[in-house]
């Protein structure tokens, strides 16, 4: 009899989201997000001039939903520096549309002139939303009997991871200036005034009937579900830039 590949061994737990229909938003809701971001950071003040459109990642929307599961109202450790994260929780059923527009009216705190959340307030889901060098997000949600750290019942926790990061210490979110005329050079096609590639393909979903021989296939597709494992092998994703961590939670009572 074969003998399952080692990593397989290891990673069973996180490798249980891959089956189908579970782990993940259902395509629908995928498009959703992704256009409600791409609508917000389509209207930013004052407007951006190397916004860059955004896509849905599977990849991301796996290791967010994975850690939504955990129930626990802190950003997960494993992912600090490596991809950005947004978290929502509601006692209520979950409304992507009211999630996303409270993290996006956190600009109401927000002073791009001088780079500052207003005093005593957050601004930080703000401006990941909106960091204009981000380019693919996925989310996941999970209804928790209890959430970890605030004793709620019942609630639904909501995670969304980005990719590149933002939040930079010292940096702006965004360029100022016209809508798309700063855009990349491999971005200079102009979708919803933001920056984009020819192809329009913005939901990217993990095959869950392929499977990787060696440890090295799995990590050159999937590189990120690699380094969020157990797996032996070293992350790729890595900045020498300082990373400004903020707490972006957003909680909302029904």
């Amino acid at each position: 009899m074969k003998m399952a590949p080692r990593w397989t061994l290891i990673c069973a737990g996180l490798w249980m989201l891959l089956a189908p229909g579970r782990g993940q938003f259902p395509k629908e809701d995928q498009q959703r997000i992704v256009n409600l971001h791409n609508h917000h950071r389509s209207t930013v003040e004052p407007p951006a001039a190397d916004m860059i459109h955004m896509k849905w990642s599977g990849e991301l929307a796996l290791i967010a939903k994975e850690y939504a599961t955990k129930c626990i109202w802190e950003h997960n450790p494993d992912s600090q520096n490596i991809m950005g994260e947004n978290l929502f929780i509601t006692t209520g059923p979950l409304d992507i549309e009211k999630a996303l527009s409270d993290w996006f009216m956190e600009h109401k705190h927000y002073s791009y002139d001088n780079n500052t959340c207003a005093e005593n307030e957050m601004c930080g889901h703000y401006t990941q939303m909106v960091w204009a060098k981000t380019k693919e997000v996925g989310c996941g949600s999970h209804l928790c009997e209890t959430v970890e750290a605030l004793g709620f019942k019942n609630a639904t926790l909501l995670v969304c991871n980005y990719l590149p990061l933002g939040n930079y210490m010292g940096q702006k979110p965004y360029q100022v200036g016209e809508q798309c005329s700063k855009c990349p050079d491999d971005l200079k096609n102009c979708v919803d005034q933001a920056c984009d590639s020819t192809d329009h393909d913005e939901l990217s979903t993990v095959n869950p009937t392929e499977l990787w021989e060696t440890e090295s296939d799995v990590f050159q597709v999937y590189p990120l579900i690699c380094c969020m494992c157990i797996c032996m092998c070293m992350c790729v994703y890595s900045t020498s830039q300082k990373f400004t961590h903020t707490l972006n939670s957003v909680f909302s009572f029904i």
